[in-house]
């Protein structure tokens, strides 16, 4: 099989699946030479001359051992998964796994919707999803128990990471069937007008998963608990109350029982609205720091950040989609992946969003220049509510505490990261505390 994928075809004599192989390539050793350089940040044995005056140099150098020691274990699990990757589309991977799915389906009972290429097709993402989530477990494992571990992050026993894995696998083995057989109906019984219908589906489950997750399968990991009367929830509270933001209900969640690393979000449509404070949130910092971190996060609401990015990114879903039904048609497309004779419409979908990987590299990048503009935006709300000393202050106790890098190659950086680095924000925070202080002045 390996040898007829691999014959010419197409346009210059190249198929398809050589295409996507030379991207995947391609990419592989763009990224790489980025990784290079920020090896060779994370390899500098001083803080930058900016941050000189924040950190220790005991902090420092244990920042800089966690970076160098995720960034080894990062390059080696991104190789290997490349290797896996290129051998399981060359030799003809999928194929494989759609004919055993055919050979399984045989002994799943049929029903209404439920037969034929449906089937196939839900059993097919049951079995590659659980394999391929065995197949990282060994670098899960590593990542937790020994780099986590070793560095001081790692609170989850292996007892709590063996329930964890079995709720996911679970949830995959419940979300996928009604999820899979939509997307076949669709795909067989929509003609000329599949993109439409395909991404109002997709529309509608994103917002079943935006309304389900926190309330439902969140839940089933962590526990919530309303955070305890004081100064803190009065604080809370009182910015909320200030902002107009329709705050109902103020949670705690107990990310310690996993990990020492920390955060804050909100979450919620209209106006029933939700902030969720990590414990090691409230252990880390002080009551005026998380409220300044929270007037970030509320920055995002107040400017509507949400609403634009799950829009814009609709937006390109549906142009996405409308290409589908060109690359589905491709000459040689299906035969190039392994498949003889029959061409399943759920495989055209598979292999659709396999050859558009160089333009959802092109959408990845512009996302991360969009969302940093949205924490620039973010942040310079909350210092115009006051809290440019405390934001400023948070960040940083949140970088030690997290050990994130201080060394950062801007284009890694800008590839990468979807945050501006802490000097980056350091110095907006400044340079909006010196405009405010001007206009002071000048009044």
């Amino acid at each position: 099989m390996g040898e007829m994928l691999w014959r010419g075809g197409g346009a210059g004599g190249v198929t398809p699946m050589q295409g996507v192989l030379l991207f995947v390539v391609l990419k592989f050793l763009f990224t790489s030479w980025l990784e290079t350089r920020q090896l060779r940040e994370l390899k500098k044995r001083t803080a930058p001359k900016e941050l000189k005056h924040l950190v220790t140099k005991k902090e420092f150098s244990a920042t800089r051992e966690y970076g160098l020691d995720k960034w080894h274990f990062g390059f080696l699990a991104a190789t290997v998964d490349v290797a896996e990757n290129i051998a399981f589309l060359a030799w003809g991977g999928l194929a494989y796994f759609w004919s055993l799915s055919g050979d399984l389906g045989a002994y799943v009972p049929a029903y209404k919707w439920f037969d034929g290429e449906v089937r196939q097709a839900v059993v097919f993402t049951v079995i590659y999803g659980v394999a391929t989530t065995i197949m990282d477990q060994p670098f899960v494992l590593y990542d937790t128990f020994v780099i986590e571990q070793k560095h001081g992050f790692n609170r989850k026993t292996f007892k709590i990471y063996l329930a964890d894995l079995v709720k996911s696998l679970g949830l995959m083995v419940v979300l996928a069937p009604p999820f899979v057989t939509s997307i076949v109906v669709i795909l067989r019984n929509t003609g000329p007008h599949v993109a439409l219908y395909l991404w109002v589906f997709l529309l509608a489950f994103n917002l079943f998963i935006m309304t389900v997750y926190p309330t439902v399968i969140a839940p089933m990991f962590n526990k919530y608990e309303p955070l305890a009367e004081g100064a803190l929830k009065t604080k809370i509270e009182a910015l909320a109350r200030g902002l107009d933001f329709p705050l109902q209900k103020l949670f705690v969640v107990d990310a310690s029982t996993r990990s020492s690393h920390s955060n804050a979000y909100m979450y919620g449509f209209f106006k029933n609205k939700r902030i969720v404070i990590y414990d090691t949130l409230i252990s880390q910092c002080t009551e005026e720091e998380i409220v300044a971190i929270l007037a970030h996060e509320l920055g995002h609401w107040k400017r509507r950040h949400t609403p634009i990015l799950f829009a814009s990114s609709m937006t390109v879903l549906l142009l996405q989609l409308t290409c589908y039904t060109y690359v589905s048609s491709w000459g040689g497309l299906f035969e190039s992946f392994g498949f003889s004779g029959s061409k399943p419409a759920f495989i055209g979908m598979v292999l659709f969003s396999i050859v558009i990987g160089p333009v959802d590299v092109v959408i990845g990048f512009l996302s991360n220049v969009l969302s940093r503009v949205f924490e620039y935006q973010a942040d310079r709300f909350a210092v115009d509510q006051g809290y440019a000393k405390q934001l400023k202050s948070g960040l940083i106790k949140l970088h030690k505490e997290n050990k994130s890098d201080y060394n950062i190659d801007h284009l890694y950086s800008a590839f990468h990261f979807s945050h501006p680095s802490l000097i980056e924000r350091i110095k907006h925070i400044d340079r909006l505390g010196a405009e405010a202080a001007s206009l002071a002045k000048e009044d």
